[in-house]
């Protein structure tokens, strides 16, 4: 099997997990079984493609430089995959709810995400400092100090104030529940946007 056709593999294995994606998440939407989400069906079959693509890779590969192109590519996932994640969601939103509680929304998830960013900086930073921050110590007996920089503390806590919405979402339910429904899903998103932001800036 030449590199080339391996490319194209990659390409269609991609593609299939992209669309095995929407076609999962309408079905959940759709049947609304009493357990599961989207996202551990999507991990579970991540973790084959990745697995049979990565085996492929190294099986009829001559060229190391394939198994190097497999690594995780930040821009890739940023401009082509997050995009499109995002869209059914934003396009499947209850709009009308979501734009009257906009103002809790925005209170949530764009201070309260700010407001936690610079709690946990400060804490972090804190600990750092006074020294609370240790490790086993790799040359013998005892603990050393783990010596963080302000970059590394920063980018740290832009990625730990982001909150993950998907196990309180799925327990509230839109019909019985639509403000609150409106008002975790919109706290959600402004959540991940800003936490990107902040990781992108630092």
């Amino acid at each position: 099997m030449t590199d080339e056709q391996l490319h194209y593999i990659f390409i269609a294995a991609f593609l299939l997990f992209l669309a095995l994606f929407f076609f999962v998440e309408t079905c959940i939407e759709h049947y609304n079984p009493p357990i599961g989400h989207t996202t551990g069906v999507v991990i579970v079959v991540g973790i084959g493609i990745s697995a049979a693509v990565y085996g492929l890779a190294q099986k009829y590969s001559e060229d190391q430089q394939w198994l190097d192109d497999l690594e995780f590519d930040d821009d890739l996932f940023f401009y082509f995959v997050l995009p499109l994640i995002i869209f059914p969601s934003g396009y499947n939103m209850r709009r009308k709810k979501f734009f009257s509680n906009i103002g809790t929304i925005m209170k949530f998830g764009f201070l309260g995400t700010i407001i936690c960013f610079a709690v946990y900086t400060a804490l972090c930073y804190g600990a750092s400092e006074a020294d609370l921050l240790t490790k086993p110590n790799p040359d013998g007996p005892g603990t050393v100090k783990v010596d963080f920089q302000i970059y590394e503390i920063l980018s740290v806590c832009s990625l730990l104030c982001s909150s993950d919405v998907i196990a309180a979402i799925s327990m509230v339910s839109y019909k019985e529940q639509p403000k609150l429904f409106s008002i975790i899903y919109g706290e959600g998103v402004f959540n991940d946007i800003v936490s990107i932001i902040l990781f992108n800036t630092v």
